[in-house]
């Protein structure tokens, strides 16, 4: 409770080869695009931000509901991050995109995250941290949407943008609040 580096070493360790391995091709594939449409800085922001938010998220669940796996370990969180952010993309940019490419994108989230949930329920005793990846991804829909621009922006979208940096610190201090201060279970 009291170690906050595990909040940082966290991604860096992982169950084994296969989910090292999965985590990295997902990382590489889902960022390769973002990196050359808004650079290194932007998505480098959204993943550490996903990854943070993600794990702030599953320990205030498990600190409040009192569900959830003993040991937290990998870069999921940040994966999602990486899956979410594309909608504040689609949010930004949708108007435009062509309209099968939107299409595309938006079903491909849905999908990966309807996936998600339906294996939350399938596979309940599970080790997963279903609510870091969760959290992740809600972490990269408002981060994406903090550092992401319109191809055309607008001063409203400047004044959005500024906004959810403000919804983006509120929701950490919620989560900091659900980490630390609710504590259901001896530590």
């Amino acid at each position: 409770r009291h170690q906050l580096w595990r909040y940082f070493s966290s991604p860096m360790s992982h169950y084994g080869a296969l989910h090292i391995t999965n985590n990295l091709i997902l990382t590489m594939i889902l960022g390769l695009d973002i990196e050359w449409i808004y650079g290194h800085r932007s998505l480098l922001f959204v993943w550490l931000s996903s990854c943070i938010i993600g794990i702030w998220s599953y320990q205030a669940w498990k600190n409040i509901i009192g569900k959830g796996t003993t040991r937290l370990v990998g870069s999921s969180g940040a994966v999602y991050g990486l899956i979410g952010c594309r909608l504040s993309n689609l949010l930004l940019n949708g108007d435009s995109m062509i309209k099968m490419e939107m299409v595309f994108r938006t079903f491909f989230v849905v999908l990966f995250i309807a996936l998600d949930i339906v294996g939350y329920y399938i596979d309940e005793g599970s080790s997963i941290a279903y609510m870091c990846h969760w959290g992740g991804a809600a972490g990269g829909v408002l981060s994406g949407l903090v550092v992401f621009k319109n191809y055309e922006e607008t001063k409203l979208e400047s004044i959005t943008s500024k906004v959810l940096i403000g919804v983006l610190c509120v929701y950490s201090i919620a989560v900091c609040i659900g980490t630390y201060v609710i504590k259901l279970d001896s530590c």
